[in-house]
């Protein structure tokens, strides 16, 4: 029943219904939903925030390996080189003088309402869920353009930041691995689905794969302050759904149902039929794949592509020289 979810998953919904939501946006396009109520606005800011990370830091023991403090600046993102207790006085330079983002990971370990979210979500979802603070200072960017492996819910706490999304490939949505940081040539070539800024109060939701990066203008008021007098931004991210598939799920639970089986039956505990290799077809298939569509000799001289293909058969482990040995003696 998606009707059946949790408060903190419909206030995060607005006025649009779960159901509307599951049916037209979950697992297929953003959605922006807008703080109409300043309660919005006051909710969020509870989440977390500069002062309350810069608070922690001094009451808790934080590490830096607790987080990463980075900036992307002329197309190549640069990571601080840190460890041990964190500070809250080198955070704040870092953040105000050297306009650096941090990214503070599991925040919901001192954030009661973000681990009251969080935990809500997991119900709903049935899968765990991960969260992430994200503080950037004024005219800056922490991040390279990239896609998550997971869905995101965004929560806008402080400030502004604006945020463009793309959509994947068509062919490669709902991807199973994160990428690398990508290059802003081959972003360019994505359809971009959303281009808006997200201010106080204000959530966002994307699914995995969808390609995004998002910074900081200079601001008047409502943000984190940095460099300049300027106002920065800080939005944390609950994600969830990573590798959460049907494929996963049978890649789980094949080995336990042949196992089962193994044991249960006879069949399945006998061997292979000597020229099974000879039956199958898939193997033939994957035989002419390799000359017609791998195999950069293709059209060469049969000698040259023999040759070829044995040089690549080596480098793989002599797995084909292994399959044409078992053919041969199947065949005797």
């Amino acid at each position: 029943n998606s009707e059946s979810v949790s408060a903190s998953l419909r206030w995060f919904l607005g006025e649009m219904t779960p159901s509307t939501f599951f049916i037209k946006f979950w697992e297929k396009k953003p959605l922006v939903v807008r703080a109409t109520d300043p309660a919005d606005a006051k909710k969020s800011s509870d989440f977390f925030g500069m002062e309350f990370m810069l608070k922690t830091i001094a009451q808790e023991e934080v590490l830096y390996e607790d987080m990463t403090v980075c900036t992307y600046t002329d197309g190549e993102r640069h990571n601080r080189n840190l460890s041990g207790r964190a500070s809250a006085g080198d955070l704040r330079q870092f953040y105000e003088q050297e306009n650096n983002t941090i990214q503070f990971y599991r925040p919901q370990r001192f954030s009661d309402i973000l681990w009251k979210f969080s935990a809500d979500l997991e119900n709903d979802f049935g899968d765990l869920v991960g969260a992430s603070a994200y503080l950037t200072p004024p005219k800056a960017q922490g991040l390279a353009p990239h896609h998550d492996d997971v869905d995101v819910f965004i929560i806008q706490t402080e400030g502004h930041k604006h945020w463009r999304v793309y959509a994947p490939e068509k062919g490669k949505e709902l991807p199973r691995d994160h990428s690398n940081d990508l290059e802003m040539s081959d972003v360019a070539k994505l359809e971009c689905v959303l281009d808006t800024t997200l201010n106080p109060g204000d959530r966002l939701y994307m699914p995995r794969g969808f390609v995004h990066y998002a910074f900081t203008e200079e601001t008047e008021e409502g943000g984190t302050k940095g460099e300049g007098g300027g106002m920065g931004s800080c939005h944390v991210t609950v994600s969830t759904y990573q590798q959460h598939t049907w494929s996963d799920f049978l890649a789980r639970l094949s080995p336990i149902v042949l196992r089962s089986a193994f044991m249960a039956d006879f069949d399945y505990r006998q061997g292979l039929p000597r020229s099974y290799l000879d039956k199958v077809g898939g193997l033939k298939q994957i035989e002419n794949y390799w000359d017609v569509k791998i195999n950069p000799n293709h059209g060469a001289t049969t000698a040259e592509a023999a040759a070829a293909k044995a040089e690549a058969t080596m480098e793989r482990g002599g797995g084909d020289m292994i399959v044409e040995e078992n053919k041969k003696s199947s065949s005797l």
